[in-house]
């Protein structure tokens, strides 16, 4: 790791021993995975109760400034109408399938499809990870599709992968959870605080606001300055759900039906540059970054038309649908520790399960009728 007084801007500092801490967390959730649930029905790791996903549409802002224009915000990009098909899946947080009733965080995860251009999971051209792990030639990842993940809290658990590894097996193995958090000599209480505080209640998964909790490049990483970025979603829809007086198994799946049922649901799709390395780590996913130091810039719409979404087809769409950081143009390309493991994660992880299911690996393209 850099010394603090020398970190640079959209700079990545790998710990020597970050791949072997992958690999471990890997094997150790699959091992999770396979004594949770029953043979081929794994749930997911994390995010396994999910409450649909939706067709939405990705609308860029017009006349944005030339130096927004990276990526899929490039205005030639786009189609003509400048905007993208999306699928969006909802989600609760945690590592296991539980009721509503339990305060929890909501996952919101994007697929914009139509975007042209070799995503990092087909061409990868980084090295970093190369060795062993490759990808499995039995799944093939389409060409036209970008994802983004977001989660209903700024920030993330702990700050790097050697860490996330010694949390989830302090929590779900022969570990001591307390020893995780209160050892005098690496002592985790900012996580502790993360904890207690991350889970709420929440009205409805279209009423919140959702972070990307991790950075990412945003532009060439080989011309000019390097730049990083976080996203934000802020909801706009004019329909907000109430909080029910009984909160019932699946109040956030019906809560969502309603509001679908009658108006339109919306979202302002923000970025945030990164302006101060130390203030604003690339490495420490625990640190928020502040919006007085660096104010959100609107790039984008989410428009989330009014829809039926839970026929049963459509909920099993939801269940086996993949969603993957690192399934991105290179121009917004993970950084940092977390998404440096997520990258082999959510790949392995996806297969494992999928094959287990003997469901195939499949990239919408839109066109899905349910």
């Amino acid at each position: 790791m850099a010394n603090h007084d020398t970190l640079q801007l959209a700079t990545e500092y790998p710990a020597h021993d970050e791949l072997q801490d992958t690999k471990e967390t890997i094997a150790f959730l699959k091992t999770k995975m396979e004594e949770a649930y029953k043979p081929n029905n794994l749930r997911r790791d994390a995010h396994p109760k999910h409450h649909g996903v939706v067709r939405a549409e990705f609308i860029l802002e017009e006349n944005l400034a030339e130096d927004l224009q990276v990526g899929v915000f490039k205005q030639g990009l786009s189609r003509p109408n400048r905007s993208f098909p999306a699928w969006i899946r909802f989600s609760n947080a945690s590592n296991r399938v539980h009721h509503d009733r339990e305060k929890d965080m909501i996952g919101f995860a994007i697929k914009l499809m139509g975007v042209e251009g070799d995503k990092i999971l087909n061409i990868d051209q980084d090295s970093y990870f190369n060795d062993e792990l490759t990808n499995d030639s039995s799944f093939s990842e389409e060409k036209f599709t970008q994802d983004f993940l977001f989660m209903s809290h700024p920030v993330f658990l702990v700050a790097r992968i050697k860490d996330f590894k010694k949390l989830v097996t302090a929590a779900f193995g022969d570990n001591s959870i307390l020893k995780f958090f209160f050892n005098p000599f690496d002592n985790h209480l900012r996580t502790l605080w993360i904890i207690l505080t991350m889970n709420k209640y929440h009205t409805s998964p279209l009423d919140n606001r959702y972070w990307s909790n991790s950075p990412y490049l945003f532009g060439s990483s080989e011309k000019g300055k390097r730049r990083a970025v976080k996203y934000a979603l802020l909801p706009t829809s004019k329909t907000r759900s109430k909080m029910p007086k009984n909160k019932t198994e699946n109040y956030l799946k019906d809560a969502m039906k309603n509001h679908l049922a009658q108006d339109e649901a919306s979202f302002d799709f923000m970025i945030q540059f990164q302006t101060d390395a130390n203030k604003m780590p690339i490495e420490d996913t625990r640190i928020d970054w502040s919006e007085v130091d660096s104010p959100l810039i609107k790039v984008a719409t989410i428009k989330i038309p009014k829809q039926i979404f839970d026929s049963p087809e459509q909920m099993a769409f939801a269940e086996n649908s993949y969603f993957a950081a690192w399934h991105s143009l290179p121009e917004h390309r993970p950084l940092g520790s977390i998404n440096r493991a997520r990258r082999f994660a959510y790949d392995q992880l996806s297969k494992f399960r999928l094959k287990r299911n003997k469901f195939p690996r499949i990239e919408p393209d839109g066109s899905e009728e349910f």
